[in-house]
């Protein structure tokens, strides 16, 4: 089920093969040399997914939109046949959709799958 514990040999096992996956992308946001966010993009066909982790101490100060505005224009570049960009955000996460939202993501629809139901946000190139 999604939010149980994951092992470090399940992680592992799931970061190695990200980085092996010419369609998976990660970028890694420093500030002053220190690492402070981490962007991932999965490109399926023309869609992609998108998933960012902002570290604590750096939420709320507005890395996390530039951090997806920039990274999100790289995809673009990196992959000439996408066209949309996806951000699947739990509802209760305002500030997480308050950032995609700063960064150009517009809202799309409402997603149901696997017992959560998030909203959708999307930019498009």
């Amino acid at each position: 089920m999604h939010g149980d514990p994951i092992s470090l040999e399940v992680h592992q096992r799931w970061f190695a093969n990200k980085l092996g996956n010419s369609n998976s992308v990660i970028f890694i946001a420093e500030t002053d040399g220190v690492p402070i966010a981490q962007t991932r993009f999965d490109v399926i066909g023309n869609d992609a997914e998108v998933s960012i982790a902002v570290v604590k101490e750096y939420r709320g100060k507005g890395y996390g939109s530039e951090i997806l505005r920039k990274t999100s224009r790289e995809c673009f570049e990196m992959f000439p046949d996408l066209k949309v960009i996806n951000a699947f955000i739990n509802f209760g996460n305002d500030n997480s959709a308050r950032s995609f939202s700063k960064a150009g993501y517009s809202y799309d629809r409402i997603s149901e799958n696997g017992g959560l139901t998030r909203r959708v946000m999307v930019i498009k190139r």
